[in-house]
């Protein structure tokens, strides 16, 4: 991610450069909020990138059960409010979601991580949550 960043403010450093050596080289009036608008929108791409899913290397130590409750994160859930649990595989990463158990409006607990622990980590969800429908 710290790449990602820097890259980012690379790019946004050479767009206010080239924006005012052309201002300068030319006739063209210097705008504030020309520059604000094209400078931001390259913030605004690296806001929605970090706003992605926890990544997360081990889900079984991550993901705990305890006083009838699953918790992992923030997120602190009853078990017998727990009907579906969605796991799903893209190339190398699993993503693990409670479509049921919003957090708040449009938020749903969920985080990524390896799909090489997709099994071990649903013998895990099994043995904590009983009979829950997982789905895949």
């Amino acid at each position: 991610m710290k790449k990602y960043r820097l890259r980012m403010l690379i790019i946004w450093c050479a767009i206010v450069v080239v924006y005012c050596l052309f201002v300068l080289t030319t006739e063209y009036e210097f705008k504030l909020l020309e520059l604000s608008a094209i400078t931001n929108i390259f913030l605004l791409i690296a806001l929605f990138k970090e706003s992605g899913p926890q990544k997360v290397e081990d889900p079984v130590s991550f993901v705990k059960f305890s006083g009838g409750k699953i918790a992992f994160s923030e997120v602190s859930i009853p078990v017998n409010k727990v009907q579906k649990v969605a796991l799903e595989v893209v190339e190398n990463d699993c993503y693990f979601t409670l479509p049921y158990n919003q957090i708040e409006p449009g938020k749903f607990p969920s985080f990524v991580f390896p799909a090489k622990k997709f099994e071990e980590f649903r013998r895990h969800l099994l043995s904590g949550l009983g009979s829950v429908e997982i789905i895949t």
